[in-house]
């Protein structure tokens, strides 16, 4: 039965219309292919009386008045009315097939506007169907992060997995995955942001099921970095500097290449390497050069003398 929520397979009858005006039409069509036929076979019959007359006739005439002796323009004429008759036959039994309508794919009904006994025109919606082998969430990301996200495009083409929650419905810890298909050429009205197309395959045939209107939250996986060094970003300081304690125990400011930044870390790929040590605390006038000491080596909190800040320092 057709109705909103149902789910129905493809090819499944969803609505019959009338069919007794089609079924007349059908064999009326047929009726005049028959008769064209039949026509068409007398005129061959007459082609072949007309070529014995005209071999008897024995006259030396020009093609154009052959073709006319030889009833040529009648046989051409016979044969085009049965292939417009069959064109006919054809035409009405297409619209008696559409008078059973069927479910182009997998679908959940999202609603229906037809019962039993109802009248319809030509063009009206009976029902709207969302198909179940996919559905198709769309994602507003900053354009700045393209760069990180890969869309298919196409069957061959492998995008960018996303990972999708809603706790309020689902619960915690429930999620479904999709897969970037494509990247719209606009950005959006309102906020100016890029707009991703994600499927997510199977959405009501397994835990969580998704609903469409639903919102959820996307989480990306991004393009491998290569070779960084992740940093909080508490410790990224004004025109993307880093505080480094050099192996002299002396305050180096240095600039850094940040290819990524996170809600919490940012990603350096140029200007820190692994091991060095990141100052963490606060200095108030930081001086390239200046002298620095480590908590652990520092006096108690009663030296009121001018040493060097005391810091913490973090491995990179």
């Amino acid at each position: 039965e057709l109705e909103g929520g149902g789910r129905v397979a493809e090819g499944d009858v969803l609505a019959r219309l009338d069919a007794r005006d089609y079924e007349i039409a059908l064999q009326q069509a047929e009726t005049a292919l028959a008769k064209a036929k039949a026509d068409l076979r007398i005129e061959q019959g007459n082609q072949a009386v007309a070529r014995t007359e005209a071999k008897l006739l024995g006259e030396d005439l020009s093609e154009q008045e052959r073709a006319l002796v030889l009833r040529q323009p009648q046989l051409e004429s016979a044969r085009a009315d049965v292939a417009a008759a069959r064109a006919d036959v054809e035409e009405a039994q297409l619209n008696l097939d559409r008078t059973t309508i069927r479910a182009p794919f997998d679908a959940v009904v999202r609603s229906a506007d037809v019962e039993v006994g109802s009248q319809l025109s030509v063009g009206q919606t009976i029902a709207e169907l969302v198909g179940t082998d996919r559905y198709f969430v769309e994602l507003a990301v900053p354009p700045a992060k393209l760069q990180y996200i890969t869309a298919a495009e196409n069957a061959d083409g492998q995008g960018s997995k996303v990972v999708f929650s809603n706790p309020a419905v689902w619960g915690t810890g429930e999620t479904r995955t999709g897969e970037v298909v494509r990247l719209r050429p606009n950005l959006s009205s309102e906020g100016r942001m890029a707009q991703l197309r994600v499927a997510v395959p199977k959405p009501l045939d397994k835990n969580p099921r998704m609903l469409v209107g639903a919102y959820l939250r996307g989480r990306i996986q991004g393009a491998p970095l290569g070779n960084v060094v992740a940093l909080d970003r508490a410790h990224l300081h004004e025109n993307d500097t880093v505080w480094i304690m050099s192996p002299k125990d002396e305050l180096e400011i240095r600039a850094v290449n940040v290819v990524y930044r996170g809600p919490e870390k940012v990603y350096v790929d140029v200007g820190l390497s692994g091991g060095e040590r990141i100052v963490v605390s606060d200095i108030a006038t930081p001086a390239s050069g200046m002298k620095l000491r480590t908590r652990s080596d520092g006096k108690d909190d009663g030296d009121s003398g001018g040493s060097a800040p005391q810091v913490a320092e973090e491995p990179a």
